[in-house]
């Protein structure tokens, strides 16, 4: 099924430990056109705290639930490396 950006825009971001927050941005390879990185943020506009995320890290989705599943704790998550 093909889908649009927007259907993640705004969608939660879960890790195995909670929520991360919600997809607010999403972040292109120039050569490919793939989508790289999630950006989630959480907080009030202008107070928002927000985190990078590797595609690669992404384990899931249920887009009509509007959540996106990651394979880890966010900790482990920002600290490893991914290849692609």
């Amino acid at each position: 099924m093909l889908r649009s950006v927007r259907d993640l825009m705004e969608c939660r971001v879960m890790t195995t430990n909670g929520s991360v927050g919600k997809v607010r941005d999403l972040f292109f390879d120039d050569r490919t056109g793939k989508i790289t990185f999630l950006v989630a943020g959480k907080g009030n506009i202008g107070e928002e705290e927000s985190v990078m995320i590797p595609l690669p890290a992404v384990s899931g989705s249920d887009l009509d639930n509007r959540q996106i599943r990651l394979q880890d704790e966010l900790e482990g998550i920002l600290t490893r490396r991914f290849s692609g």
